[in-house]
């Protein structure tokens, strides 16, 4: 929880891709998430005003995703979207993702 809210899409794609990895089959993996919205928006105005004094401390700051975004990058990581998860434009995001009992190990050979 409030580590991939600071991630920008690209980060977001290599640590899913690991926890793919991870999960064991039928395995689940909730992460937070947040867009530009409603909720947000008073955190985002702070942030701006001190990237504004401080740019080099941007990893610190948030990360605004949009939801179709975030369930790309699921996708593309090769896990499913539970219907649990919650994506929203207004804000703070649940995602709720999980690994496919179908799953198979790659097995690299040597």
């Amino acid at each position: 929880m409030h580590v991939f809210i600071h991630f920008n899409a690209y980060d977001i794609l290599n640590y899913l891709v690991s926890v793919k990895r991870l999960l064991k089959p039928n395995g689940i993996f909730y992460f937070d998430a947040c867009s530009l919205g409603e909720q947000t928006m008073p955190v985002f105005r702070e942030h701006a005003q001190m990237y504004g004094s401080n740019p080099e401390n941007i990893r610190g700051f948030l990360n605004y995703n949009h939801p179709d975004t975030i369930g790309k990058l699921v996708k593309e990581a090769g896990l499913q979207l539970s219907s649990e998860s919650q994506l929203s434009d207004k804000g703070w995001m649940k995602v709720v993702t999980s690994k496919s009992a179908a799953a198979k190990l790659r097995v690299v050979p040597r």
